[in-house]
């Protein structure tokens, strides 16, 4: 019988993220996106950057990791650096959906993988709300 090898502690940040960002901007006042020589970088509130590497992006290159190393399935979540906890709890609110529609999205296909959501823990009733989202909409859980 083969073994069936599930990592259960994975970070992905979806390109449409990125791509749908400067359409939306206006939702989120309090974070700036940034090109740079290695990719991406978030700023919330006037912090310092967080760059986003590049692992974290590539889903076919993940796959290829992922077949190398005998690995075949990922719970996946966000990346922390970018859940953007310190944001006022409406921007959170609307960014961690933000998150969980381009995560949801980018892994529709891609049943090699399980999505975790991210919530708002700037407040416990709209971090409710939106797990709640979370879970009807497909998501494994959430990571906090």
């Amino acid at each position: 019988m083969k073994s069936f090898v599930i990592d259960v502690h994975a970070h992905y940040t979806p390109s449409l993220l990125f791509e749908r960002f400067a359409k939306r901007a206006g939702e989120f006042p309090g974070i700036t996106l940034k090109r740079t020589d290695a990719g991406y970088a978030f700023t919330f509130g006037g912090e310092k950057p967080r760059s986003v590497m590049a692992q974290l992006i590539d889903l076919d290159e993940r796959q290829r990791w992922m077949d190398r190393n005998g690995i075949d399935h990922q719970i996946v979540g966000g990346w922390l650096e970018s859940f953007g906890y310190e944001l006022p709890a409406q921007e959170g609110l609307a960014w961690s959906r933000f998150i969980n529609e381009t995560l949801l999205e980018s892994l529709r296909d891609r049943q090699r993988f399980t999505p975790l959501a991210t919530v708002p823990l700037q407040d416990g009733a709209l971090a409710a709300q939106v797990l709640a989202e979370a879970i009807e909409q497909g998501f494994g859980g959430a990571m906090i």
